[in-house]
This record gives C-alpha cells, structure tokens and sequence, in this order.
C-alpha cells in the first residue's frame, strides 16, 4: 500500500483524491559523449507511450518505434548516457546530467503531473505534513528555467 501515487492524469476511482501540481517537460534526449543510435527508443515498458506523444505533439505522429525497455527510468537515463539509445524523458530529471543532450530544447512536450492518494475522513499530522510539503515543492521542481 503507498501513500502517494504521482501520475499523469488523475486517477478517478471512488475513494481517491487526485490534486493537479503542475506540468512537466518532457525533451527527446542522447548521450552527449557517446555515439547514439537514433534509431531505438528507450522506454520502461511496453505500456510507456511517451515517445509517440511526444511526436505527435509536434505533429509528426509515428506509426512504429524501434524500442528497448529499461523498466525504470534512471535505467533509461544510463541507457541514454551510454549511447544505446534516444529517450522522451522529463527535462528536470536530466538538466544537471553533464552525460546527457537535449537533442532540440525548443520542442517539449507538456505533460500533467497528479499527486493520488486515498480519502480519508482524518489525515495523521505527518500525512498533512507531508501532503503540504510536496504541493508546495514538486511544482517548483517540475519546470526547468532557460
């Protein structure tokens, strides 16, 4: 059982809360030392379409990707530094990766971020607590400043 879920969009089922806290940029990165293959996408799963959003935002929807699956995303970030691939990941995630280049920072995809967490008729002071810290952090977290 968890506390807190992030996710983007809000979960509607009875019983959970979903609070919007921002959106966050999401860039098409490669390493910025290594010789990258282009041509395969790196994912964490079957279920991560993010790089087909990302691409049909610009308005250059793809039919099929070459992909790879990383299965978490710090895997996809060293994937990436390494050159197996190109990735769609969220810019705050790898804006202080000296190992890693945005391959166009002007094309970002925006995309929401939900915090998710079951409804109660009373929140322990350290659920409060927390809860306040991070919808007042995450947003301040989520865009990169140029």
């Amino acid at each position: 059982e968890l506390d807190f879920i992030f996710l983007d969009q809000p979960l509607v089922k009875e019983g959970i809360e979903s609070i919007y806290l921002g959106d966050e940029d999401y860039v098409l990165i490669s390493s910025a030392s290594h010789q990258t293959n282009k041509d395969i996408f790196l994912n964490h799963d079957e279920m991560d379409m993010m790089s087909y959003r990302y691409f049909q935002y610009l308005g250059q929807p793809v039919k099929q990707l070459k992909r790879k699956f990383l299965d978490e995303i710090y895997s996809v970030i060293e994937g990436v530094a390494q050159g197996w691939g190109v990735s769609v990941l969220p810019e705050h995630l790898i804006r202080n990766d000296k190992r890693i280049k945005i391959i166009n920072p002007k094309k970002k995809l925006p995309s929401p971020v939900y915090i998710c967490f079951r409804a109660r008729p009373y929140y322990p002071r350290v659920f409060q607590t927390a809860l306040e810290l991070l919808q007042k952090e995450i947003p301040k977290r989520l865009k990169v400043k140029n």
